[in-house]
């Protein structure tokens, strides 16, 4: 009876445990070449697969990277790494990962209802034949040697369109030994990017001829004029100062030698520049320069002279002038005015829609404030059959004053309001006068003056601004 317990308690214990060394055989056996389930690499589900096959899954989204070479000049070559054989290869950590499943670790997932899948990220191992990218590289024109100093210029040359500029053959003397160990070197550092400026890769001459010490030393002088840019601002319009026209000013000698001053400095030619400010002041200043403007009437006048408007000081404007050129700096320039315009910068259209137009064939004045009529009256002007006619002139109100006495040759007049507009013609009071308007002007008109009634000069005096626009007309 014993023994049949021996017998019945052995085959209990034995059997199970025959069992699962069975099982365990089977397993190992069966995942020996293949990865076990619940293992995800890098997004692969790895579970009945061999290594090169999920070596070979991995690789399917392999993007071979791309080298990009910057020169000096911001130029860009690039070329793909495919040129030397480049592959990447998940093997080496694949073995790894593959040698840390066990049949115990898979038993347990198996039976643990909550075990979740195992989610690893590996990188690969990058390989490339660097004797072929050497080969490549050497190739390749981009990167050609051209440190040979043979037939090398340096020196100053002249473009109508840019002025002056350094010819410089010897800027860019790249050496394709330093050039190509920087791209392998940021190659092997898996960064596929080089600039070879900054890595060194262009040289600089030991020397230089004398007459390339001459242009180099001069083009130091030089250089700072020619970067000078002036960018004028005249309100309505823009006008740039560059290089091609500072040019003009640079004072070189028949044997094409540039003069210096008795300071050493690039001599210029100042009468040039003060003939140059005196047309801008004189071009873009609009005083005694024609105006049209829509007249009462509704048609169209031009006047072609006169004080009103905006005056450049040429003065300030030729010292400006002399102190930027040499500070080679781009700047914009709003210019000094000895005068500006009542209604602000506008060119010949700044008569705005504040102003007093004087219609002498009419013998009327109109007075418009932000173009709505303010005050018209009959008025009386210079005597034209003794040719003291009031001249066509765009002007202005330059001075008020109440109570003055005119004076001329023959004649001390009081007036109670005087409005200056143009030299010692203004508009005023006339209370010897009984008539204004008409044709009275024609023979008995002022010294040139603009009579008017009182009660109306009072009241446009009241009213009306020094620097108002007055328009006289026929």
């Amino acid at each position: 009876m014993k023994k049949v317990i021996i017998t019945i308690v052995s085959i209990v214990i034995l059997l199970p445990l025959l069992a699962a060394g069975i099982g365990y055989g089977y397993l190992s056996y069966r995942y020996r070449d293949v990865f076990m389930p619940g293992l995800n690499v890098n997004n692969v589900y790895t579970a009945e697969q061999t290594i090169d096959q999920v070596n070979k899954k991995l690789k399917e989204n392999l993007t071979i990277p791309e080298v990009t070479v910057t020169d000096r000049s911001g130029e860009t070559f690039t070329f793909s790494m495919e040129e030397a054989d480049y592959d990447e290869n998940y093997t080496d950590d694949l073995k790894k990962i593959k040698a840390r499943q066990t049949v115990i670790a898979l038993v347990r997932r198996i039976v643990d209802e909550n075990s979740k899948v195992d989610t690893q990220q590996i990188e690969p191992k990058i390989t490339y034949d660097e004797d072929k990218l050497k080969a490549f590289l050497d190739e390749q024109d981009f990167l050609a040697d051209n440190t040979d100093l043979t037939n090398k210029q340096i020196k100053i040359e002249y473009d109508k369109n840019k002025g002056y500029y350094l010819r410089d053959d010897t800027t860019d003397l790249l050496s394709h030994e330093a050039a190509c160990e920087a791209i392998l070197k940021a190659v092997e550092n898996e960064a596929y990017e080089t600039d070879l400026d900054r890595e060194d890769c262009y040289i600089t001459p030991e020397s230089y001829t004398p007459s390339q010490n001459y242009a180099l030393n001069t083009w130091k002088k030089l250089k700072p004029y020619m970067d000078t840019k002036i960018v004028y601002n005249y309100g309505n319009r823009k006008v740039t100062l560059n290089a091609a026209k500072i040019s003009d000013w640079i004072v070189v000698d028949d044997n094409g030698i540039f003069k210096t001053n008795e300071f050493g400095d690039i001599k210029l030619d100042e009468e040039a520049i003060e003939e140059y400010v005196k047309d801008l002041c004189d071009t873009y200043s609009s005083v005694n320069k024609p105006r049209t403007f829509k007249s009462h009437r509704g048609t169209y006048i031009t006047i072609h002279k006169g004080t009103y408007g905006s005056k450049i000081d040429y003065k300030p404007e030729l010292e400006y002038l002399l102190s930027q050129l040499p500070r080679g700096r781009e700047v914009e320039h709003t210019p000094e005015y000895s005068q500006l315009p009542f209604s602000g910068l506008g060119g010949t259209e700044d008569i705005g829609d504040t102003y007093i137009e004087v219609d002498m064939s009419e013998q009327h004045l109109y007075y418009w404030v932000n173009g709505r009529l303010k005050l018209d009256s009959d008025v009386v002007t210079g005597n034209t059959s003794l040719k003291r006619g009031t001249p066509e002139r765009v002007c202005y109100v330059y001075y008020k004053q109440r109570g003055r006495t005119l004076r001329g040759e023959d004649y001390a007049t009081y007036v109670n309001y005087w409005m200056a507009v143009y030299n010692n013609i203004g508009i005023h009071d006339a209370n010897w006068r009984g008539k204004f308007g008409g044709t009275i002007y024609r023979t008995a008109g002022s010294h040139g003056c603009v009579n008017t009634p009182i009660a109306k000069v009072k009241e446009l005096y009241d009213m009306v601004e020094i620097g108002t626009p007055v328009l006289l007309y026929y």
